[in-house]
């Protein structure tokens, strides 16, 4: 049985996890590479949008794209911080920002106290009067649109504790340093493009995520889409290549260990082997100098290197628990036979 020591059981686990990591980033690779396929294979769709659909099986297009200004279909959303400002989406968060003393050292330490999306119905209206408004489902499946929003508010407010207040606090061990709030918005009037499954509903076009295609929205163009998709393909490609070969390298170097442990063992057997075969019988000789220093019955058959000593017979080598020379208590490396005329 081949034991591990602790730098065998790191490279094992080296192995277990970049395989993990390995499969986690091809799914990654291959997502992205067939979405750019999809995204530049999808129909291109223009003014005359709704007699497309009315004419499709199904009344639906698979896979499209849409381009339009964002409208909101009733009441808009309001920035929190100026009334100017409306939008379709608002995204809020509200941090609080504190340091802590945790066994004598100070770190930063971060509380959300409010993280709030809200949304509105809305639509695409074309930017020419001829076409068809298409209204938006399922926004928050989308891909895209919440890492474009736009920001309306970001502001820092340092704490205004006094200065009695800030000692206890030092004292306590905890000072809170003050709130960031910041504020995301989808804007009315925001060009926005629009990728998935296209169908017509209640004589109403209308957008949504389709079955095994990637719903995308975006500030975007086509080709800008298609090329983010493949630049990221590419970066997931290059970190499949490079877990690969770590964990390559550490099944190789394993394989390779425990090869050489394997042979050695072999060799050590056949060794032992041969030398109980043709062990000379010395009992009668009275000769206890030669006795092995371990069970004091058969003849030193082997050497121990590297410290050269001549201690053991070939039985009590085969069975040694710890690799040490009992004499020096030295690290074996391996055993040779002893050769006696």
């Amino acid at each position: 049985m081949v034991e591990l020591n602790f730098a065998d059981k790191l490279t094992t686990a080296g192995v277990g996890l970049s395989s993990i990591l390995l499969y986690v980033f091809y799914n990654k690779y291959k997502n992205r590479l067939i979405s750019s396929d999809q995204v530049k294979a999808s129909v291109s769709l223009g003014e005359n949008i709704k007699e497309q659909l009315e004419l499709a099986p199904d009344h639906k297009i698979p896979y499209a794209t849409v381009e339009g200004i964002v409208t909101a279909v009733g009441q808009t959303l309001s920035s929190r911080h100026d009334t100017v400002t409306e939008g379709v989406i608002q995204h809020s968060v509200l941090k609080e920002h504190k340091s802590r003393r945790v066994n004598g050292f100070w770190s930063d330490a971060t509380r959300t106290i409010r993280n709030v999306i809200d949304t509105v119905p809305f639509y695409l209206r074309p930017a020419s009067r001829h076409g068809h408004d298409v209204i938006v489902t399922e926004v928050g499946e989308a891909e895209f649109l919440m890492d474009e929003l736009a920001v309306t508010y970001d502001k820092f407010e340092p704490s205004q504790s006094s200065f009695l207040q800030t000692g206890l606090d030092r004292i306590f061990g905890e000072v809170t340093k003050g709130l960031h709030e910041r504020e995301e918005m989808l804007v009315v009037g925001t060009g926005i493009l629009g990728v998935g499954e296209v169908f017509l509903e209640n004589g109403k076009v209308k957008i949504g995520p389709g079955a095994g295609t990637k719903y995308i929205l975006t500030k975007l163009t086509k080709k800008e889409v298609i090329k983010k998709l493949k630049s990221q393909s590419s970066v997931f490609k290059y970190l499949m290549i490079f877990t690969g070969l770590i964990g390559g390298g550490c099944l190789i170097y394993l394989l390779v260990k425990f090869s050489r442990k394997y042979f050695e063992e072999r060799r050590n057997r056949e060794m032992f082997e041969s030398a109980r075969l043709g062990r000379v019988n010395n009992e009668s000789g009275g000769q206890t100098e030669n006795e092995c220093v371990i069970c004091l019955t058969n003849p030193k058959e082997v050497v121990i290197l590297n410290c050269g000593h001549v201690a053991l017979c070939a039985q009590c080598a085969e069975i040694l628990p710890n690799p040490t020379c009992p004499v020096c208590r030295g690290h074996i490396t391996r055993f040779v036979p002893l050769y006696q005329s």
